[in-house]
This record gives C-alpha cells, structure tokens and sequence, in this order.
C-alpha cells in the first residue's frame, strides 16, 4: 500500500511540475537558510565553551579596560586560595619574521604567555614543549605548515624582529591550532617574559614621548590579558572586593575611580563592547544575535505559510481526482494518508536545495572567514 501511495505521489508532483518545484525550492531555499543561521547562532555562542571548566575560568578587568598589570594575578595567585591557576597573555602588533628561505614576512598573530595557558585552555601539543626560556617559541600547527612545510619544525630556528634587532628563537614544540570558536588564536607563542621586548619596542616607537629606562616587567606594565581559575563555589564579588587592595600599587592618576572586576570566559566574545583592550580576539555582538533569531523567525514562517498555501491550491485544484478515487472506493483514511505521503516527499526533496544553500554559505565563509 505504502509503495502504491508512493507512486503516486510521485506521479502528482511531476504532473503538476510547476507548482512542486515552487514548494521544493521555497522550503528548500527556508530550510537551507535556517539551518545556516542557527548553526551561525550556536557558532557564535559557544565561544570559549570549549575550554574545560570554562563556567570557573574568569579574565580580570579594571575599570573598562581588560589590560591589567603584569603581577597581578601572579600575586592574587600567592595570596588568594580560591585561584586555582592562572595565565597572563600578551600578543604583539605585526612583526617581521626570516624564515628558512631567509625571506622576511610578516606575521600578525606572534603572543607571549605563560605555560599555563596550554592547561587551562585545554591546548593539546603535537610535537614538542610549550616555549619555558626567552629564547625558545611554541607554534602552531598552521603556522608549521607555513614555515617548514614537510619538515619537522622541532629544533630549527625562526628569526623574530624585536627593537634590537633579530632574534633567533628555536621551534619547542607544535602545538594543535585554537578552536575556531576561541577568542585567542595565535599563531605562535613565546615566554611571557620575552614581551619585555615588545614593550621597549614600544617605547622607542615613542621617541621623545617614551621612556629611555625600561624596567623589568612589573606593575609598571599594564599591556596584560590576565586570567584566573576559581575553584568550585567561590564568592566572586567577594573576591573582586578583596582585589581592591592592589590599586594601590598603580601609578594611575585615576585610580581611585577604577574598580577591578571579573568576567566569565564565556561572555568575552559577545559582551565586550564596553571593554578596551581587546585589539588581538576575535569578537562577536551579542544584538547581532537577537536579528539572526528574529530573522531566522520570520524565514520560518514565510516558508511554511508558502508551503501551506500551495499545497492547499494544489488539492484544490485536484479536487476532481480525489473526488474519482472516493467514487472507485477510496476512504476518506487513504486520501488522508496519499496528501500525507506527497507531502512528505516534497518535505524530502527540499533538502536537496538546502543542501545547496548551506554548501554555498560555508564556501564564501571558508573563503571569507571573520
């Protein structure tokens, strides 16, 4: 019975080819977009998701800023049994870098950390050891393709321009790329000590404005992404009450006006608008998502309004052949189930121009990608 109903639904759509191929690509063209924007929405809010016990992993902001000074953390670590770990990061501007053709290229995505950020963010190594000494550097695995091709990259020399000049650091270990859901994404990271470096650059870059006596990293330097992992059930406003405490060792005039706080990892991407200092991550608006939703909405209901009105017109205008199968001994029960079948197989075939959407968006966005 079901092979005859097939059949003829079968029949119904190529008779009525105009009609079918409407209702095939409207609600292929609506699924196809729907899918796209709500696998776009997921994307986009599961940012830093990714990392383990990311609902306890929290990065440190002062006043709207989440540039923090170089000891913070470091010291809220030695004091404060609640933190479990921490990591401090700082990323460089675009640096010039020889690689083994000794032609100079430039590279946009060189950090500094400390090696804790493997752990806590759950970065696996390929090959290798995270960078531990000013003269090593960790990699990722894009970037060992880029640089080295085929060969093991473990060992060989990248030349790194900082102000006084190259900078030979050896290749420590390969490391497995971010998550594309990742706020941070450098293509290569260095000890976190090694961005003394930078800073002077920095200073120079200045000229008169600068500061000819660079001291060693310490509450001076306030260029720092620092994060912290509480342990489980920590009173964080309590904690950001007792942080108050370091302001003390700022050389800010204003000081007293700034409030240190802490964000959840997790919202950094979608609700950093009123927070500077985020110029390297990847960022995301979370009212771009409120659209997406109410588009996505209105996509829906257009495409099943469309789906619904044609497939009434079409059964009205096939009035006359459902009236001659109820004359030759068709229950209401078997018309019922023929409409159900047909409408099922349009339902069917419309993920074939789905398909097609969906491949489309995902080449321009493999090819475009934010």
């Amino acid at each position: 019975m079901f092979r005859s109903d097939t059949r003829s639904a079968i029949r119904s759509i190529l008779r009525n080819k105009v009609t079918s191929a409407i209702s095939i690509l409207g609600l292929g063209i609506g699924l196809g977009c729907i899918i796209v924007l709500t696998s776009l929405i997921i994307h986009e809010k599961s940012f830093d998701k990714f990392i383990p016990g990311y609902k306890n992993v929290y990065r440190v902001i002062l006043g709207n800023s989440s540039q923090t000074h170089y000891p913070l953390v470091e010291t809220m670590a030695s004091e404060f049994p609640e933190i479990k770990d921490y990591f401090r990061f700082y990323q460089a501007g675009s640096l010039q870098i020889r690689n083994l053709k000794n032609e100079i290229v430039r590279e946009d995505n060189l950090g500094f950390a400390d090696t804790s950020l493997y752990r806590i963010l759950g970065i696996k190594f390929l090959s290798g050891t995270p960078a531990v000494t000013q003269n090593d550097i960790a990699i990722s695995a894009e970037s060992a393709q880029k640089y080295f091709g085929e060969i093991s990259p473990l060992g060989k020399i990248l030349q790194v321009k900082f102000s006084d000049g190259f900078a030979a650091l050896t290749v420590s270990g390969v490391y497995k790329d971010f998550p594309a859901n990742s706020t941070l994404h450098p293509s290569m990271i260095a000890d976190i000590k090694l961005s003394e470096k930078m800073i002077i650059r920095f200073q120079k870059s200045l000229g008169e404005y600068g500061n000819e006596q660079i001291p060693e990293l310490g509450w001076i330097n306030s260029d720092f992404n620092s994060c912290i992992v509480l342990h489980k059930n920590v009173d964080v406003d309590k904690l950001t009450t007792s942080m108050e405490k370091y302001k003390d060792f700022l050389t800010m005039d204003n000081k007293d006006e700034l409030h240190y706080r802490l964000q959840p990892v997790s919202d950094i991407y979608l609700d950093s608008q009123d927070i500077t200092g985020n110029y390297f991550l990847r960022r995301g608006n979370r009212e771009d998502m409120k659209y997406y939703e109410v588009i996505s909405i209105i996509i829906l209901i257009i495409s099943i309004a469309n789906y619904i009105l044609l497939a009434r017109a079409g059964i009205s205008e096939r009035a006359h052949e459902l009236g001659t199968r109820k004359v030759f001994g068709a229950s209401f029960g078997n018309i019922r189930k023929l409409i159900l079948v047909e409408s099922n197989l349009i339902i069917i075939l419309s993920f074939i121009p789905a398909i097609f959407v969906i491949a489309f968006w995902y080449g321009l966005h493999k090819h475009h990608p934010s």
